[in-house]
């Protein structure tokens, strides 16, 4: 049996090397992988490394792989390393996946190299992302999902893809593109000064913006079912505005019908 560190990890590098040259053989990428070592006279050591959408770099596999041979007990030594392909996608599906409407906003290779190396070296959990969701209301529709990889998505999300959501957003007359980048959570109190019910002066966290132009209003109000629970059988409706200040960030304000009150709930970076 090897103890040895050094030498395990010389040896994990090989079997590295050979498994990309075996996966660019057949034409496909490697989305779960599984570290499999012998020890003597002890149950074998296993660990389960997945890629966000598949790799096959042996540099990119080194990278994820590396955090899990450091933790192989190495007290009794071991007498054979293995690495075993789970899952894997073939290229055909990742042209595929490229050119689709659905992975137009999927981050570039560098990034999903250094979520990998996050994933592989704390864990699954380390990672979240925002996942669209139907919903008008706008602090809705996000929702924080785990893990990066595509099959990590529940089946009934691909109604709430980008281009789906968009169409479902358009049935209430409002542009996704309209949604400021930035977007406040809580929103902000703020002041604002009005002529001919538009917005011509807002004061946010203690500074004045003399407004250039404002576009708006749009009314966005909550969905029927959480109204009716309400006392009065109506929750407070909202009146978004887009300001361009004169100088300053963009910003979407709303007014609270319930009491006039203004907020500040995203900006434009």
């Amino acid at each position: 049996p090897v103890s040895d560190p050094r030498a395990v990890e010389l040896r994990t590098a090989g079997l590295v090397r050979t498994l990309a040259m075996e996966l660019e053989r057949r034409g496909v990428f490697a989305v779960a992988l599984e570290i499999r070592t012998r020890r003597p006279n002890l149950d074998d050591w296993t660990e389960v490394v997945r890629c966000g959408v598949g790799a096959r770099r042996a540099s990119h596999l080194w990278s994820i792989l590396r955090p899990a041979t450091s933790r192989i007990p190495l007290d009794d030594g071991v007498d054979s390393i293995r690495i075993l392909l789970l899952e894997a996608r073939s290229a055909i599906e990742g042209t595929s996946a490229f050119w689709s409407e659905m992975r137009s906003d999927a981050p570039p290779d560098g990034c999903l190299d250094l979520l990998d190396r996050v994933v592989a070296r704390f864990g699954d959990d380390s990672v979240r992302r925002f996942a669209p969701r139907r919903a008008h209301v706008p602090e809705e529709q996000c929702r924080l999902a785990e893990g990066v990889a595509t099959a990590d998505v529940p089946e009934a999300a691909a109604a709430d893809a980008p281009d789906s959501l968009g169409r479902f957003l358009g049935r209430f007359g409002m542009d996704p593109r309209r949604r400021p980048t930035v977007v406040l959570d809580p929103v902000e109190p703020a002041e604002v000064m009005r002529r001919d019910d538009a917005p011509v002066g807002v004061t946010w966290r203690g500074r004045r913006y003399r407004v250039h132009r404002a576009h708006g209003p749009e009314s966005i109000g909550a969905p029927w079912w959480r109204s009716a629970g309400t006392a009065s059988g109506a929750e407070a409706r909202r009146e978004y505005w887009r300001v361009v200040p004169a100088v300053g960030p963009w910003l979407w304000i709303f007014r609270r019908s319930r009491d006039d009150r203004w907020f500040v709930q995203g900006l434009w970076a």
